[in-house]
């Protein structure tokens, strides 16, 4: 059956994000992720764009890094991994360099104080 979803506007959901406590972050964007694009996502508060995903093409992450980075956006990447029933993708199949992991904690830390740590 069909159900209707409730939508609400990009900004809204980035609102959403942040009250939560979270980085807004485009997931897998593809080529949809142009210049202009980005620049008016981080106008709304937009904190991320995930750069390294699996389906992306080798080209693609490279020229996206250089669009988040002029936007003065955070990477982000991931395996996007739902399960076994995944084909040939794997949990933790899409590595994700440390600094950019470091750069996200920093950037909540900022917004909203140190990180809890469990002893």
């Amino acid at each position: 059956a069909y159900v209707d979803k409730p939508r609400f506007e990009v900004a809204d959901g980035i609102a959403l994000v942040h009250r939560a406590g979270g980085l807004a972050v485009w997931a897998h964007p593809g080529e949809d992720a142009t210049a202009a694009r980005v620049a008016t996502l981080a106008a709304a508060g937009l904190d991320g764009v995930e750069v390294l995903h699996p389906s992306h093409p080798p080209y693609l992450s490279p020229k996206l890094f250089g669009v988040v980075e002029a936007a003065g956006l955070l990477p982000s990447g991931g395996s996007d991994w739902h399960g076994t029933h995944d084909g040939p993708r794997r949990l933790g199949g899409q590595l994700v360099p440390k600094a950019w992991l470091d750069w996200q904690d920093a950037a909540v830390s900022a917004r909203h104080g140190p990180l809890a740590t469990t002893p």
